[in-house]
């Protein structure tokens, strides 16, 4: 089912079903801020940094910034970013793309990208060691 995943239990090693999120930025900034302001403080958030801040487009496109995360490591980033000054939500994973009302789909950032291909590589390589 989209959205959710499975993760292996501390306890006795049975595979419990997680629900995971995504958290997408809308394209805009919050009222009182810039974004010149809302860059510039995203850059100063740890989990950011300054390389994924330049990559951020403030042109009303959605970009999923984190995806198929925790709901505790999804509304830390949320407020998170909503403190820079990011208009953004959380929604649930799922294998579709995001989209907007308009139609037009989410663009991934390039570390959302990178994050992923070593996600998939560290699970085939753990695949290949469970076999």
């Amino acid at each position: 089912m989209p959205g959710e995943s499975y993760c292996r239990s501390t306890h006795g090693g049975a595979f419990l079903k997680t629900t995971r999120y995504d958290v997408v930025f809308e394209g805009g900034v919050l009222p009182g801020f810039t974004a010149q302001a809302a860059r510039e403080k995203l850059a100063d958030i740890s989990f950011i940094g300054p390389l994924k801040a330049s990559g951020i487009y403030f042109d009303g496109s959605p970009m999923v910034l984190y995806s198929s995360i925790s709901k505790p490591m999804a509304l830390t980033a949320s407020s998170k970013l909503k403190g820079a000054g990011l208009d953004c939500w959380i929604i649930k994973h799922s294998d579709s793309p995001v989209t907007t009302t308009s139609g037009r789909p989410a663009r991934l950032s390039n570390y959302a990208i990178i994050l992923m291909l070593i996600l998939i590589a560290i699970s085939s390589v753990a695949l290949i060691i469970i076999d």
